[in-house]
């Protein structure tokens, strides 16, 4: 998973004082499911239908949520809980090929932060709950 191009932005603003990091609640995050490949500008990210029972899942960003960043070309983090969705009840997700983080929880909204594709794309069923084993989902910074 890496940066979305706008948190690259924003970083890089940041720390080289061309301007503030944005105000807003930067403590929280929401990991969503993507049936689309997607890409570091946002595109071809496509979420499961909220008719179908799928919603984001918020993703407090503490140390019990992510590891110490560690590692060198590229320095990563990863998660250190389990991340579980809600169970597919109304409805199939689709195959889900890629996953990202954002800044808001409702379906569509908000800005993507980071975004990964799916080792292997995963059929998200009826009854089926979706995912993340700790150490799964890896973020990079190169």
């Amino acid at each position: 998973m890496s940066f979305s191009n706008y948190l690259a932005g924003i970083v890089l603003d940041e720390i080289f004082g061309v301007q503030p990091m944005p105000t807003g609640d930067w403590a929280s995050s929401f990991i969503a499911l993507s049936s689309g490949v997607p890409q570091e500008d946002g595109s071809n990210f496509l979420e499961p239908s909220p008719s179908s029972g799928y919603q984001r899942v918020v993703i407090p960003n503490t140390k019990n949520t992510w590891s110490v960043a560690t590692g060198t070309d590229p320095m990563a983090l990863k998660n250190s809980a389990t991340i579980t969705f809600p169970v597919a009840s109304l409805g199939s997700w689709g195959t889900i090929s890629g996953f990202g983080l954002f800044n808001l929880s409702g379906v569509g909204s908000g800005t993507g932060l980071a975004f990964g594709t799916l080792t292997t794309p995963k059929s998200v069923a009826v009854n089926d709950t979706a995912s993340f084993a700790s150490g799964d989902l890896v973020i990079t910074l190169d």
